[in-house]
Parts: C-alpha cells; structure tokens; sequence
C-alpha cells in the first residue's frame, strides 16, 4: 500500500489527480480533495442516508491511508481535506454530497 501512496504523492506533488485503489485525490489551492464513488447505479435510488454511509467509507479508507503512510500524513499535514462522494452513471462523475472542515454540502437532492 505505501508504495502505491508513494506514487500518488508524486502526482499530487506535481498537482496532479491521482486515483488509488477506489479514491481520487487531488490538490486544488490550500486543500485536498478526496473523491470516492457510490455504489449506486442511479440516483433515484440513492438516499441521503446511504449517501453518508458511503462517505463515511470514502473517509474511514483515506484515514486508514494516512495512518498507514507517514508521508501522506506529512503531505496533509497543513490541508484541509474535503470528502466528496460522486455517482458514475455514464462515464462521467456527478457530485451528490461533499464534506469540508465538518459542513455537509448537498450536491442533488436525495430523499
């Protein structure tokens, strides 16, 4: 695992995007972004609880990352990270919920 975390910090150096494992991560100004993707196929059946839930997850395997990684953790020593979940239905990514130093933003209205 830290030689595919080593990897991607060479990108984010660079400012580059990286996925590893099922994670995007990208730097963008003074924070960093982490992206994972639902396991939903539609947003119709997509709810706002499952959306968290999922978040959630994007952000228990970032964490574990970092503990696993003193140089990630280093990297993100002075960012904020912002957690984004996305649905993939056609190849491209939609945003449904992000969360940034704590707020909870709502991309697509959920049930």
């Amino acid at each position: 695992m830290r030689e595919r975390i080593n990897i991607a910090l060479e990108f984010l150096k660079l400012g580059q995007s990286y996925t590893i494992y099922s994670l995007r991560l990208g730097v963008r100004n003074h924070y960093m972004y982490v992206t994972g993707w639902s396991r939903c196929a539609n947003i119709e059946s997509l709810t706002k609880q499952m959306a968290l839930d999922e978040l959630d997850e994007v952000k228990e395997l970032f964490e574990y990352m970092v503990k696993e990684s003193p140089a990630l953790a280093a990297f993100i020593k002075d960012k904020n990270v912002k957690f984004n979940l996305c649905i993939n239905p056609t190849k491209e990514f939609m945003p449904v919920v992000s969360e940034y130093v704590g707020a909870i933003t709502w991309e697509r209205k959920l049930v």
